[in-house]
């Protein structure tokens, strides 16, 4: 991948957000902008246009992230979804493209997700 990648990382729970910016951070991602809630995402969005990639936490009846899936997707921004919620992992209705990862997740699950969201760049 090449260097100087930026991606958005959406995830309630600082701990893991930091996790997930040095699993980033170790796939070439330069910079990782943090939102805990999907609120916090949109507010970013004027950033939207320099992002490589986004990291997002699903919840099963969070309107909400799901609304930032669609957002995403209207911005072209590619996406990974992580969640807790087992119904979730076998893949959400209206986002077949993107992967979803159950937490917890290896530095190896996450680079495979990448590599199939960006294709031959990651």
């Amino acid at each position: 991948m090449s260097p100087g990648k930026t991606a958005l990382v959406i995830e309630a729970e600082f701990l893991i957000a930091l996790d997930l910016q040095r699993m980033l951070e170790a796939h070439g991602f330069a910079e990782t902008l943090l939102a805990r809630h999907a609120a916090e995402a949109l507010e970013l969005s004027g950033s939207w246009q320099r992002l490589s990639l986004a990291v997002v936490e699903i919840r099963l009846h969070d309107q909400p992230s799901f609304d930032l899936l669609t957002a995403l997707q209207e911005h072209q921004v590619p996406t990974v979804a992580i969640t807790s919620d087992v119904e979730l992992t076998h893949g959400i209705d209206g986002f077949a493209t993107i992967p979803v990862l159950g937490k917890p997740l290896s530095e190896d699950q996450l680079a495979s997700a990448i590599h199939r969201t960006l294709g031959a760049l990651a």
